[in-house]
């Protein structure tokens, strides 16, 4: 199951929040309309980092690539922004931590891989402000045009004795008033949080299932290991340029992603399906210099010397030339090939699917995929 709030308050009310990418509006947390034509979803994942929720955290993290592989496959392909809200209790080590909305999943894998399932024990949770947090502190798009969509994942309901914050009838309303769905997903049986959790998704909107802690698919197929070795492939033409600090942490969170990824197969191939994707006409990560180039955004001319790919540093100008072409060819061999398996892969997944509705990954793509039509995006053949 998955449980995604991240709001990082010890014992008091404080709450710091990572924001990713874009620049947002300071007041409003707000990211202006997008111009181009695509239409754009936005998730925000609210999770239960309380002991109990180990195995659904373990679940998260193997299905995010494949949500969001199945996302992009809507007519017309839509832009994906993912954000990540984990939350606990006052008296916790933290109460919320929250990782902002951005298109750059390897960055979201990153931060969930870092999550770990502690504390709890007792009933309740601060749900409630990892709720307020998710609707008022995440950066979601200002359009009615973008499909907005909070995923609520725990096991525990909130405390209504906690005076000092919202509570989550006042949280729905706004959330609705912004055009943001809560769909809840309960864990465990508690009836309390079955209760609130069924109001919850009645107040804003959303749908609500109850699922086992260890509730997700995992179909392995004869194409896995293979694209999980042209994960590490495609990622390897990857150069990141910036500063020294900003290379650094960009190599660390893919180093990590690919070497956590790489331990499951079908999340590998999840992962370089995605990659693929993205990989022909643009970006596969965040500054990624070679993407940026195929995009047209950026030339060379426009990074300082200090700022370049060690790769590319100690070459000249015709060398730096021919070593970029080489791997923009390189990749693109890689894509394809990526692409090629990927369908070959989705149409066994299809082929074996089990008929289990109350999986994690499973309704939360079968709810997107429903609640994409208020925006017109379709998803054919389900």
């Amino acid at each position: 199951m998955i449980k995604w709030l991240w709001v990082l308050v010890p014992l008091g009310l404080t709450v710091s929040c990572v924001k990713s990418g874009n620049v947002h509006d300071h007041y409003t947390g707000y990211y202006s309309t997008p111009e181009n034509d695509h239409p754009r979803i936005e998730v925000v994942f609210v999770l239960d980092a309380t002991g109990s929720m180990t195995s659904l955290i373990e679940g998260a993290k193997r299905k995010i690539w494949s949500i969001a592989n199945q996302i992009v496959t809507g007519d017309p392909i839509p832009e994906v922004r993912v954000g990540l809200v984990v939350y606990r209790d006052r008296g916790d080590n933290y109460v919320v931590k929250g990782y902002d909305l951005t298109d750059d999943i390897d960055e979201i894998y990153y931060h969930l891989t870092n999550v770990r399932a502690e504390g709890g024990g007792d009933f309740p949770e601060d749900v409630n402000q990892a709720l307020e947090y998710a609707v008022d502190s995440i950066s979601w798009t200002n359009s009615s045009a973008v499909l907005k969509l909070v995923f609520l994942v725990g096991d525990a309901p909130p405390h209504m004795d906690y005076n000092d914050q919202k509570h989550y009838p006042d949280i729905c309303s706004g959330a609705i008033s912004r055009d943001i769905i809560i769909n809840t997903i309960r864990c465990g049986s508690d009836a309390n949080t079955d209760q609130v959790w069924q109001e919850i998704a009645h107040l804003a909107e959303g749908n609500y299932v109850t699922i086992d802690y260890s509730a997700y698919t995992e179909i392995p197929t004869p194409y896995d290991d293979e694209l999980s070795s042209l994960s590490s492939d495609l990622y390897g033409t990857v150069l990141i340029y910036g500063s020294k600090e900003e290379r650094e942490e960009r190599d660390m969170i893919l180093g990590m992603g690919g070497a956590v990824a790489s331990e499951v197969p079908s999340t590998a191939a999840d992962r370089s399906s995605f990659a693929a994707s993205r990989a022909s006409s643009g970006e596969i990560t965040s500054q990624d210099l070679i993407g940026q180039l195929i995009e047209g955004t950026i030339s060379l001319e426009d990074i300082e010397p200090e700022e370049l790919p060690d790769e590319l540093a100690e070459l000249d100008e015709q060398h730096r030339k021919m070593y970029i072409d080489s791997l923009i060819e390189y990749r693109n061999e890689v894509s394809s090939r990526i692409m090629e398996l990927s369908k070959l892969r989705d149409q066994y997944l299809k082929d074996h699917q089990e008929d289990n509705q109350d999986a994690f990954d499973i309704f939360v793509i079968e709810t997107l995929k429903e609640q994409a039509d208020r925006i017109g995006v379709e998803y054919g053949g389900e």
